[in-house]
């Protein structure tokens, strides 16, 4: 190794000269955020989840953090250590070879593209994959001890055999500073992206950590240490509390990266020189709960070692209420290091915590299902079985998302449907909100009726969870000019105003998203009366369209089975994300409140659009409110223009068919006197070459072909007059609409004229082809 003496100094400068100098041989890994971990991250534990431990008795704290994932598990060999490993080799090239002690991979690989042999001296425990990968690189893989006093023993035993050099895993300033780069570039990819800013690295012989902290040095941005609590392997955090290094660690910890002592120059940097400001340890059991979260969240493969930051950041209280302290309502943005992915695929279900985790992991307390597959079933007005169904060759793609935290008695139920909808290139979501406090009671259930049909459709087992609410649903619509595509959308979205008002349902999912116990837990919460609330911190449902005109609508109690009429579905206030203890009939309609008069008005209801009725049985539309003179004088003159500008381009669009429809006419016409022309000459030759007068049968022919020619001529005219009458008729039509929509500009102009003027040129446009078809078969015969 290098000497110690023409090192370059422990300073933020030398890291930044290190990345320089590897930066050819190391991969620029990526920064990513996750919504669920950062939410995770900001919600309070539970008191019970505290109980047993050190924090026991203590109000849970309430941190607002922000986590940034540095993904070094996509570095090359899967792991930061290639970052010091080819630090150490380009400042030491020109030694014959070398032996190592635990990052094995990262200077095997160093070694071979340096074209230097090197040995590797590993503990006879190492995970298989990483000797094979090791060996893979050209190395000569010697085994050793599992503690770090027998790997230094090998190791000098090795060097004494082969006369090569020592180059630590961790305990010399060139590792250190080439270990360092990764904050350096962290600090590059999120600049101008974080506020305040702290970063939490895994700590076990502290290279890392120490570089990590030497680059943010003077930069403003706080750094923390992870460690493992298990049989000792804290040794950092003990060395801060007792402010001397701990010299040996023992233990085996499920994260085998961070087993090894503090080293003597990293603890220089991360004590000493005081770069570091705290050390937090979590235990076994919220590692793999953390490992668990990476694998399902970010679907990402890390090694335990580097799940340990993040269960910092989830778990331990001391940290979490370090950060509610300082960092208050503006919450920190929190740098999380994954310092890498080698690990056997096996390793995640040694321990049956770590396949049966959930969102939450040590604690049943909190549920976090987002866009699961779903099937809703239900029994529709006309007693018939209806269902809406996850599939991708359907044309609703309906997803279930809960979110329950049985500490605040707080959750959320939602579905949603993809639907096209016209002038929109991508499908629009729709939303159903149940209200938690609607719920009376909630079942889960693992086989039903509907199973077979929900598993052939989710190709996967299915559990299915019945609700029963004392009111319906929330319905969350677009904004009211847009209308369905089609009639498959159309369908789906008269499906879901059906739905939207009942109060009996039950909805299938994948098995495999989540324990059942975690289900029954939830159904019993939602069960007891008045317990549940809707969880705060839910935005006004009707700004999931970005502001742009979606609203929540609802359908009123059902009092009877008949079909509910349009009059039933009717607008209310803009919903309120943390609703009051007496809210549970907020459905019916003495609890149900319109907006006053005197503020802005409401738009109109989404059932005036009739998605559910062919043009064919359309209701007429019902009465609507005027509006106030002056919004009437401010917006009468825009809209007239708008409605004008529609009118002449679909009334151009009808003159361009009807010109074209009229051509094809005058054709028929010409053809027809052509052939009338043929005949009448032929026969006449014929008379003149034979000499012989028509027969009884040849003039019956004659005049009967005229008379056909004559009923042509006749449909022909009598179709032309029909085309005048019916745009006469339609041009009346659409004045009498103009004239309307002006004095009446709260309901929808646009869409309702263009929706009347689609229908009647529709019907327009089936009237002609019917006639040219049934002249053209006249023609034909």
């Amino acid at each position: 190794m290098a000497d110690i003496s023409t090192c370059p100094p422990l300073t933020r400068v030398s890291v930044v000269q290190a990345h320089d100098l590897i930066r050819p041989h190391v991969h620029l890994t990526p920064v990513l955020t996750n919504a669920t971990l950062t939410r995770l991250a900001s919600t309070p534990r539970s008191r019970g989840s505290l109980e047993g431990t050190a924090w026991g008795g203590r109000e849970p704290a309430r941190p607002v953090v922000r986590l940034w994932f540095k993904c070094e598990n996509m570095q090359r060999v899967g792991a930061f250590k290639v970052r010091g490993a080819f630090h150490a080799v380009e400042r030491l090239k020109g030694d014959r070879e070398w032996v190592e002690g635990n990052h094995a991979q990262a200077l095997a690989l160093a070694a071979r593209e340096s074209g230097i042999p090197a040995h590797i001296v590993m503990p006879e425990i190492s995970a298989a994959p990483k000797v094979a990968a090791t060996k893979g690189y050209g190395a000569h893989v010697v085994f050793s001890g599992s503690t770090s006093v027998e790997r230094e023993a090998m190791a000098a035993k090795v060097m004494a055999e082969t006369g090569a050099t020592l180059v630590p895993p961790y305990d010399h300033p060139d590792i250190m500073l080439g270990q360092g780069t990764l904050g350096l570039e962290f600090q590059e990819q999120v600049e101008g992206l974080m506020r305040s800013a702290a970063a939490e690295a895994p700590c076990g012989g502290g290279g890392m950590l120490s570089g990590v902290a030497l680059s943010c040095e003077g930069t403003g941005i706080t750094v923390f240490g992870a460690e493992p609590s298990f049989e000792g392997a804290d040794d950092c955090q003990r060395g801060f509390e007792t402010g001397e290094r701990v010299e040996k660690v023992s233990t085996l910890t499920v994260a085998d990266g961070l087993r090894t002592p503090v080293g003597e120059f990293p603890w220089a940097v991360i004590y000493e020189r005081r770069l570091v400001r705290e050390m937090f340890s979590v235990t076994e059991d919220e590692i793999r709960a953390a490992l668990r979260l990476v694998l399902e969240r970010m679907k990402m493969v890390v090694e335990p070692s580097a799940a340990v930051p993040l269960a910092v950041v989830l778990f331990n209280e001391d940290f979490r209420s370090l950060v509610e302290r300082e960092a208050g309502e503006e919450g920190w943005d929190i740098g999380v290091v994954l310092s890498g992915g080698n690990v056997p695929m096996t390793v995640p279900s040694d321990d049956d915590a770590a396949t049966t985790a959930s969102i939450d992991s040590t604690e049943h307390d909190i549920i976090d299902i987002s866009k699961a597959p779903a099937v809703v079933s239900w029994i529709g007005e006309d007693g018939q079985p209806r269902s809406l169904c996850h599939s991708p060759l359907d044309h609703s793609h309906v997803t279930l998302d809960i979110q329950f935290n049985a500490e605040s008695h707080t959750a959320v139920f939602k579905l949603t449907a993809n639907i096209a909808f016209k002038g929109k290139r991508n499908k629009s979501n729709t939303f159903l909100f149940v209200y938690p406090e609607r719920v009376q009671s909630l079942a889960v259930v693992d086989e039903d009726d509907g199973s077979v049909f929900a598993q052939n459709r989710l190709g996967t087992n299915t559990y299915s969870l019945r609700f029963t609410l004392a009111t319906p649903c929330a319905l969350v619509v677009p904004r009211d000019e847009l209308v369905p595509k089609d009639n498959a959308a159309r369908a789906t979205l008269e499906s879901l105003q059906d739905l939207a008002g009942k109060t009996s349902f039950q909805v299938n999912f994948p098995c495999k998203i989540l324990p059942k116990d975690r289900l029954v837990a939830l159904c019993d919460e939602a069960s007891s009366s008045g317990r549940l609330k809707t969880m705060p911190g839910v935005e006004n449902l009707a700004k999931l369209y970005g502001g742009k005109g979606g609203r929540v609508i609802e359908y009123k109690q059902a009092e009877t089975s008949e079909v509910l009429s349009t009059e039933e579905l009717v607008d209310t206030q803009p919903w309120v994300a943390s609703p009051g203890p007496d809210d549970r009939g907020r459905g019916d309609s003495q609890n149900s409140k319109t907006r006053p008069h005197d503020t802005v008005e409401s738009p109109p209801s989404y059932d005036e659009l009739d998605l559910g009725h062919s043009p064919s049985t359309r209701p007429p539309v019902k009465k609507r409110r005027r509006l106030d003179s002056e919004v009437m004088a401010r917006d009468t003159s825009q809209s007239k223009t708008l409605l004008e500008e529609i009118c002449r381009q679909g009334f151009g669009e009808i003159g361009r068919r009807l010109d074209r429809i009229e051509q094809r006419l005058d054709d028929m016409g010409n053809r027809l006197d052509r052939v009338e022309q043929r005949i009448c000459i032929g026969n006449g030759q014929e008379d003149l070459s034979s000499g012989q007068r028509p027969t009884k049968q040849d003039n019956r022919q004659r005049d009967e072909l005229g008379q056909r020619i004559e009923c042509v001529e006749e449909r022909i005219a009598s179709v032309e007059e029909k085309l005048e009458t019916g745009l006469s008729e339609l041009a009346d039509t659409i004045e009498d609409q103009m004239a309307d929509a002006k004095n009446d500009l709260e309901h929808s102009v646009l869409v309702y004229v263009e929706d009347e003027m689609g229908i009647a040129q529709s019907q327009f446009e089936d009237f002609v082809k019917s006639e040219v078809r049934n002249v053209g078969e006249d023609i034909e015969e």
